[in-house]
């Protein structure tokens, strides 16, 4: 992939309101892309060996199979990876959220926030993300 993408790891990511154009349909010139979450490690690392562009942001629910908690410190105990910020997607469960940000996420934030596409939630959220925020373009900058 060669322009700046999201990565959203969810299970129901096919059957979802989210598709790869929503983001672009409500105005945001970025991509959304979906990797199934047994798979993203091996993802992340393939870019990293083959110097692809690695996601500007990934979003990760918090209740997907594998626990999305273990799949987030698996992504940040990779060196060449930790700089990617990770929002958590839950429902807000005061444990949820500590351990989220323990374990290295930028954000935690309501599951129901993708799925509201064009709400003012949605609109806030990716405003924050892709205008606000300077989020990092990591190709082969990163370090291995």
């Amino acid at each position: 992939m060669n322009s700046p993408y999201i990565l959203l790891l969810e299970e129901s990511f096919s059957t979802s309101s989210t598709s790869p154009g929503l983001l672009r349909d409500n105005g945001y010139d970025i991509d959304l892309k979906s990797v199934q979450p047994q798979e993203v490690l091996r993802y992340l690392l393939a870019c990293v060996d083959s110097k692809q562009l690695l996601p500007s942001l990934i979003l990760l629910s918090k209740n997907i199979s594998g626990d999305g908690l273990s799949i987030l410190k698996e992504i940040k105990q990779h060196r060449s990876l930790r700089a990617i910020p990770i929002v958590m997607l839950g429902n807000t469960i005061n444990e949820d959220v500590e351990k989220s940000y323990e374990e290295g996420a930028s954000s935690f934030v309501q599951a129901s926030i993708i799925d509201d596409a064009g709400s003012e939630s949605f609109n806030s959220f990716f405003k924050y993300w892709l205008d606000t925020v300077e989020l990092p373009l990591l190709a082969h900058t990163v370090i291995k």
